[in-house]
């Protein structure tokens, strides 16, 4: 078996890289592929060639109709996706992973990458829309599983982080508890902590193939392997709801260190307390966070926050102010890592019919950097 290291990697790169200077010629001054020599070739991998032909219909195909100048790749950038692409399947081969439903995945990932530009197809960039708004509708909770691997790493220490993580799959499968598992093994900093759970989240919240593969993978299920720019991942989903929509609420908050001891915290509870009364027995409450609030930001507007849903706010707060049945009503004192909190409903409404959504989504996708495109 033979894995290609980091460096014949480059060497191949710069191999091909050198023929270049008359691809760029070549792709500017003619589209007559028939005029060109058939067997000519770029570069060579193993026993496979890369031919020139092959490589620039590929380039004109996929990057000459991208409107917006950012998305376009030159012939260099294009040629290292495209030879990315070709070592991974060659090593695949070698390994006997070229029939792994996973790896295949992975592999797919790479051809939807080299078929671009999406953006220009009406339809798909329709499908990508409607997709999206469906997935702000429904929130969904899950844990994950890391181990990192950087984009740049070459296609034998890919392998080495895939060949890692498939045998811890095969361990949950077999019954292995997914949340010790990521205890234990997970290389994201804070699962040693919390297990690798994640809580609620929707569209737009986490990079979209993690976001992809959690909406692809049924309820109690764990995820096949998924690959982001921080590495390999396994999902697994706990629970899926229907987002409740988004509330606007005031608030007062009294805010301790997160070093406290109790007992100022038991003080400050008692000050929230005396400050719940009075709001409670009819004194204005935007007056009483213009006071007494150690949220200065929102005090200066009478404690009103911005719109928010459960999932990009404190779980606690947010399960308190959307437990508010209408506006106008006071929750009790809470607790946040932040602090005691009181707060009050000022308006909810539900999640936006798709037309309203449309023109915000079509944004989102397109020009959020941490989006990658949906397929």
């Amino acid at each position: 078996m033979k894995l290609y290291s980091s460096a014949s990697y480059y060497q191949t790169m710069k191999q091909a890289t050198t023929r270049l200077s008359g691809i760029f010629l070549f792709i500017l001054i003619t589209l007559n592929l028939t005029a060109q020599k058939k067997n000519e070739f770029i570069v060579k991998i193993g026993d496979q060639k890369v031919g020139k032909e092959e490589f620039v219909a590929n380039y004109q195909k996929n990057n000459t109709n991208i409107l917006d100048e950012k998305d376009r790749k030159t012939p260099a950038e294009y040629l290292e996706l495209y030879l990315n692409f070709k070592l991974k399947v060659l090593e695949a081969q070698n390994l006997g992973y070229d029939t792994v439903n996973s790896f295949i995945q992975e592999l797919k990932g790479y051809r939807q990458e080299l078929a671009k530009p999406y953006l220009t197809d009406v339809s798909f960039n329709e499908e990508m829309v409607q997709t999206a708004y469906h997935r702000t509708k429904y929130e969904r909770k899950a844990s994950h599983l890391l181990i990192l691997v950087t984009p740049e790493a070459s296609p034998a220490d890919t392998l080495v982080a895939w060949n890692k993580i498939n045998d811890l799959r095969k361990q949950i499968v077999a019954g292995a508890d997914f949340n010790e598992m990521a205890a234990k093994y997970s290389e994201d900093p804070s699962a040693a902590q919390n297990k690798g759970s994640l809580d609620y989240f929707s569209a737009f919240q986490m990079v979209f193939p993690f976001e992809d593969m959690t909406y692809r993978t049924p309820v109690g299920q764990v995820s096949g392997i998924v690959r982001t720019r921080f590495g390999y991942h396994l999902i697994k989903v706990h629970d899926e709801r229907i987002t409740p929509g988004e509330i606007k609420v005031a608030h007062i908050m009294k805010m301790f260190p997160q070093q406290a001891s109790e007992e100022t915290i038991d003080k400050l509870k008692l000050s929230a307390d005396s400050i719940w009364q009075k709001a409670t027995l009819g004194t204005d409450f935007a007056e009483l966070a213009k006071a007494y609030s150690d949220d200065k930001q929102s005090a200066v507007e009478g404690g009103v926050m911005n719109w928010f849903t459960p999932t990009n706010m404190v779980p606690e707060f947010a399960e308190a102010a959307f437990a508010l049945k209408n506006d106008g009503d006071i929750s009790p004192v809470i607790r946040t890592s932040f602090g005691w909190h009181i707060i009050k409903r000022l308006e909810f409404r539900s999640t936006p019919p798709f037309e309203k959504m449309r023109t915000d989504l079509e944004t989102k996708i397109k020009q959020n950097p941490a989006i990658s495109k949906y397929s």
